[in-house]
């Protein structure tokens, strides 16, 4: 049965044509529902590998935690002053934040914001 199949050989083109490079300019649906993407100055402080990773974007502070449990997600919350004061302080109490975000509470939920 699989002998019977028509074998088409591969074609190339050194050129692209025009339909191709007009659908290159359109935007993918992705790309036109969450509209353009922008770079961010993105730089890793404090990375704790499976538990949190510190950023500072941008000049401010996020807190990037690895929560769930049989499915995981990052849970971004952008650090406020004192919480930026106390994670710097120390790694203990930059843990200590974490597990808190990790527990959960509508507090963090709330604050989640998008990076990438």
């Amino acid at each position: 049965m699989i002998n019977n199949i028509p074998r088409v050989p591969a074609t190339f083109s050194s050129g692209a044509s025009a339909s191709t490079e007009s659908a290159r300019e359109k935007p993918s649906a992705r790309e036109s529902k969450r509209g353009k993407k922008f770079e961010t100055n993105k730089e890793v402080i404090v990375k704790k590998p499976w538990s949190y990773i510190l950023y500072r974007i941008d000049g401010k502070y996020v807190l990037s935690v690895v929560c769930g449990t049989v499915a995981l997600f990052d849970r971004n919350i952008p650090l406020n002053p004192e919480e930026v004061a106390q994670a710097l302080e120390s790694s203990e109490s930059l843990d200590a934040l974490a597990a808190e975000i990790f527990n959960g509470g509508d507090e963090y939920r709330l604050r989640h914001i998008n990076i990438r």
